[in-house]
This record gives C-alpha cells, sequence and structure tokens, in this order.
C-alpha cells in the first residue's frame, strides 16, 4: 500500500467504526425503549403487540400472507433509497438527486406503515367515512413528487417504475369502481398492488444502483 494513503485510509476505517457503532447504539438503545415501553403500559396485553398474530389469534400460517409479502417489498425499497440517499450526502452529488431519493424512501416509510398498521384501512378510516381521500391524497402527492423529479430517473430506471405506476393506478381504479367483495376483486386489487410494489422496489434498487454506478445506465450501448 502507497504510505501516503495509509492515514487517509486508516482515517476513513476509523470514521466508518465510529459511524457503525454510533448507529448499533442507537438501534440497541431504541430496542430497548421500545419494549420498555409495551412492558410499561397496561391497556393492551403485551402478548397482542409482540408475537406473530397467526401465533396470537391461532390462525393458519398464510393468514396475511400476500399483504405481508407486500410489506416486505416496501421495507426493501425504503432501506434501499435511504441507504443510496445517504450515501448521495457523503459522496455530494448533484442537491436534486439527494432530495429526489430522499423522498422516495420516506414515501416509501410512509406506505410501509399505512400498510402495517393499517392505516387506511383501520384507523383512518375511525375519523372519514371511507378510504378514498386518503387514496387520492396519495395520489396528488405522488404526482407532484413525480412532475418534481422526472428528469432526475436514469433511462435504466424507467421500465419498474412505469410497472409500479400501473399497478398502483389499477389497484386504485378498481377500488374506486368496484365496491362488491369478491374473490375476483380482491385478485386483481391486491394482485396489482401487489405488482405496484415489487417494482416500486426493483425501481428502487435499479435507480440507487445507477446513481452510485452511473456507468451502469451505459452498458447498454457498449
Amino acid at each position: 500500500m502507497n504510505r501516503t494513503r495509509e492515514p487517509i485510509v486508516m482515517a476513513e476505517h476509523w470514521s466508518a467504526t465510529r459511524v457503525g457503532a454510533a448507529l448499533t447504539s442507537l438501534v440497541a438503545a431504541g430496542s430497548l425503549l421500545f419494549f420498555a415501553a409495551i412492558k410499561m403500559q397496561d391497556k393492551i396485553d403485551v402478548g397482542l403487540i409482540t408475537r406473530d398474530p397467526q401465533v396470537t389469534t391461532e390462525s393458519p400460517w398464510y393468514l396475511g400472507a400476500a399483504s405481508m409479502i407486500g410489506v416486505v417489498g416496501w421495507a426493501i425499497a425504503t432501506g434501499i433509497l435511504g441507504f443510496a440517499a445517504t450515501l448521495s450526502v457523503v459522496d455530494k452529488r448533484p442537491r436534486t438527486t439527494t432530495l429526489a431519493l430522499g423522498t422516495a424512501a420516506l414515501w416509501s416509510l410512509l406506505l410501509l406503515i399505512d400498510d402495517l398498521l393499517l392505516l387506511h384501512d383501520d384507523l383512518l378510516l375511525r375519523l372519514l367515512p371511507d378510504d378514498r381521500p386518503i387514496l387520492v391524497i396519495y395520489a396528488i402527492g405522488f404526482a407532484i413528487w413525480l412532475y418534481k423529479f422526472a428528469g432526475v430517473f436514469p433511462r435504466g430506471a424507467r421500465l419498474p417504475l412505469l410497472a409500479a405506476i400501473a399497478g398502483f393506478a389499477a389497484s386504485a381504479a378498481i377500488d374506486f369502481a368496484w365496491s362488491i367483495d369478491s374473490d375476483w376483486r380482491l385478485v386483481l386489487e391486491d394482485g396489482t398492488k401487489f405488482l405496484g410494489i415489487w417494482s416500486w422496489a426493483v425501481f428502487a434498487a435499479v435507480w440507487s444502483a445507477i446513481t452510485l454506478r452511473p456507468d451502469l445506465d451505459k452498458v447498454n450501448d457498449r
């Protein structure tokens, strides 16, 4: 190794070590506080919060399987986009790129929480007559985000983005137009949403990879 590089490499290693230690401490403290709060409250049985729903309700293992796989898709997209946004800040990439990645990560996190905690399917329905106003707000917010950052998306990530938009739009359209519950309605509405979620996760991965390695978007030209 070039000796002139040794101090720089050591400094970078020490910095990464400190960041890793800080994040590990943060996770540990957060975990302890979270479970301490669960134990200290006395309104809900602890097991109802900490155990798997299938175990608590003695339901079959496949209860909500498709929904949970969708939540995993949101989580993957959130992690990838958050990581890419952080590296974009560290590498001092254009502010627009960093802002696009960061807000996309926040969108993914919001929809992850929505699906996981049933915000628009349960909690918010206690304040509203149905979930349609919430879906409209989501659609308007996403359209504004898309319009603002359309020029940031590399061409290699456009196909999964279009697939995600198509999936979400189809799911919302079915929800608005088909009010009678049936197996076909559930398959079409939830299936197109599932397609949208996982296409968004693919979009997140491809977009982040190309942002961090711009040469990847030129592979097809070689």
